[in-house]
């Protein structure tokens, strides 16, 4: 339980909760702002219990690294978020994002509203379990500049608003959906 915690000067949750594969959620987290926020590496892998992630009112006022922030990369084979059905990363700008959400084997409602995609690729970016994709002023980072693939993995969407996605710096759009 969070509730009561002053996160105003945290920079980092590396490995905050790696591991923790019996923590089924984590309450008050959701209400957490932290301006600071750098780092989010591997801060959830192996949370094999939780369904639900919260993080959109950290509001981190720079670039957040989620570089296996949610999936081991060493072993793409073995899920590690297996419960997760819920995540909200709105309000944040991402990096080293590569198939960040891909294996995530139940997910089923992803919210990145008001974020950017700063740095990483966005091949094969989503699980196959998603749907609901929330995308509302999604953005990209000058050095994302091939979207091909992006919803490839989306099989059980019905709806898909792109209509307010950002793509002006983005060259390839080749099999995107």
């Amino acid at each position: 339980d969070f509730t009561g915690f002053n996160m105003l000067s945290l920079t980092t949750l590396i490995n905050c909760f790696r591991g923790c594969s019996k923590l089924q959620q984590i309450i008050g987290f959701e209400n957490f702002t932290t301006p600071n926020l750098t780092d989010l590496r591997y801060a959830f892998n192996s949370c094999s219990s939780l369904t639900r992630i919260d993080l959109s009112n950290l509001r981190p006022n720079g670039e957040v690294d989620f570089a296996s922030g949610l999936y081991d990369r060493d072993d793409y084979s073995m899920y590690r978020l297996t419960n997760l059905e819920y995540l909200d990363v709105s309000n944040m700008k991402l990096k080293n994002i590569d198939r960040m959400f891909t294996y995530i084997p139940n997910l089923k409602t992803l919210k990145l509203n008001n974020s950017t995609f700063v740095s990483g690729s966005v091949y094969d970016m989503f699980s196959p379990s998603l749907t609901t994709l929330e995308l509302t002023n999604l953005t990209f980072g000058d050095t994302i500049t091939n979207l091909s693939c992006m919803f490839r993995n989306c099989r059980n969407l019905t709806t898909l608003d792109v209509s307010s996605l950002n793509t002006s710096n983005c060259v390839s759009f080749a099999e995107m959906f």
